[in-house]
């Protein structure tokens, strides 16, 4: 197995139960505060630089590596929908009329494992 399979597992069930916390207690758009708080604090957890507030609830994380340059960026809606959640799982929405979809392609999980991965292999 390989590092990064390695840590892969190390914090997959970690990355699941998020999904699953986060798909249940959705927040509209301009109403994300549990969500954006506990971004956050994972983000703080995972070593990086952690800028809140930006643009209402917004999440910045910095992870600084050996060398200055190049810069990479990468960003991820975390709102829901006002959308009644019909699916039949223990993780459904419990927020009435408010769901989590992966409306753009570009939620959260990849980019959480991403970071986590390198913070691993940048701090060891």
């Amino acid at each position: 197995m390989t590092e990064i399979e390695q840590i892969v597992l190390s914090f997959e069930k970690e990355l699941i139960e998020m999904r699953k916390y986060f798909h249940m207690h959705p927040e509209l758009p301009g109403e994300e505060v549990r969500t954006s708080k506990i971004i956050y604090g994972k983000l703080r957890e995972y070593g990086l630089r952690v800028q809140g507030n930006m643009g209402g609830y917004g999440v910045v994380g910095i992870l600084e590596g050996r060398k200055k340059k190049p810069v990479v960026a990468w960003r991820a809606d975390i709102d829901a929908i006002p959308l009644n959640d019909e699916l039949h799982t223990p993780y459904k929405s419990r927020n009435p009329g408010v769901k989590h979809v992966c409306k753009s392609g570009q939620k959260p999980w990849p980019i959480y494992s991403t970071l986590f991965c390198r913070t691993c292999i940048v701090r060891p």
